[in-house]
């Protein structure tokens, strides 16, 4: 079980505050040292249902920063499954250091190119290096995330729900599975915002748009396509250097790919009028700090840019 103690973090942020908005975090990136965030509950689930299966082999998918392989190797090894990720690319010279903790954890790293990888992504169990393997595997789908994934996250908005009445919940969304979870477990006064970590416009919705259906025609939610910032993976000056602000007057560690742009986007939306005064927000913090290891530090001189100063004005901690 995930203890819940002490996971609900008020961030005192002026800007917030002066506007009479309460911003909370909850901090899924404590819930374990490895699998963390929403992947602890993604990777649970299909290990789960692998065991179910009587499979004795755990296939997925992955870039060589994907917070899912670095969770999945993790979960395998704790569980001692035989895992395989297939990962995005050409083998490479020097293996991310997330790619060195999966093959520490005994993950067996299969490369492919890019076109494969679309294949994967399309067919999933029935493609053809996938249905080689064997009939005792069992292939979780790029993130984790499918259409049964929303079954995960019952215990996660329980969890919230137990410590706090708040008016909106917001989250990055990758595959829209964590995102598609909360939707159709939260109570319908509850307004789920999601902000997309990838550029891919209406195809989120398109593609998760199934499995909202579940949450009943009294959903509310809303999804963000305008915050991702040029792209999945895209990691601007602006952006490290917020990241590094609010480590520093939040005690906050956020990850560059999913969560520093989510809590920056909700300081955009503040400024455009979005949030009104009396009502609470959480951001749901869904890990993968991981992922920091591939980001370079804001250096000093960066610091003491009159762009930053400027920034740091207006962002007002």
């Amino acid at each position: 079980m995930i203890d819940t103690v002490n996971r609900l973090q008020r961030l005192q942020w002026g800007k917030f505050e002066k506007r009479g908005v309460a911003l909370y975090v909850w901090r899924e990136d404590l819930n374990h040292p490895d699998i963390s965030g929403n992947k602890w509950y993604k990777v649970a689930h299909h290990l789960n249902k692998a065991v179910e299966a009587g499979c004795s082999h755990v296939v997925s998918m992955g870039g060589p920063w994907s917070n899912h392989l670095h969770a999945l190797a993790a979960a395998c090894h704790e569980a001692n499954v035989a895992v395989t990720g297939m990962v995005r690319g050409d083998a490479l010279r020097f293996l991310s250091p997330t790619l060195e903790d999966a093959l520490a954890w005994g993950m067996d790293l299969k490369f492919v190119d890019f076109e494969t990888y679309r294949e994967l992504r399309n067919l999933g169990a029935e493609h053809p290096q996938i249905q080689a393997m064997g009939r005792h595997h069992y292939f979780i789908p790029e993130g984790g995330s499918d259409a049964a994934i929303s079954q995960a996250f019952k215990p996660l908005v329980t969890a919230i729900e137990r410590h706090i009445d708040a008016d909106y919940w917001v989250c990055p969304t990758g595959t829209g599975g964590t995102f598609a979870g909360l939707v159709h477990h939260a109570a319908p006064k509850t307004c789920i915002l999601g902000v997309q970590a990838v550029a891919e416009g209406e195809a989120t919705v398109q593609r998760i748009s199934p499995w909202l259906q579940q949450a009943g025609a009294d959903a509310n939610w809303q999804l963000w396509q305008q915050f991702h910032r040029g792209g999945f993976g895209k990691v601007d000056t602006q952006l490290r250097y917020f990241i590094d602000a609010v480590q520093q007057h939040f005690a906050l560690p956020l990850d560059p790919i999913y969560n520093g742009k989510t809590l920056l986007a909700l300081s955009q939306a503040l400024d455009q009028g979005f949030f009104q005064s009396g009502e609470q927000v959480v951001m749901i913090h869904t890990g993968g700090l991981q992922g920091c290891r591939g980001m370079a530090r804001v250096s000093q001189n960066e610091r003491d840019d009159p762009d930053a100063r400027t920034w740091l004005r207006h962002w007002d901690f």
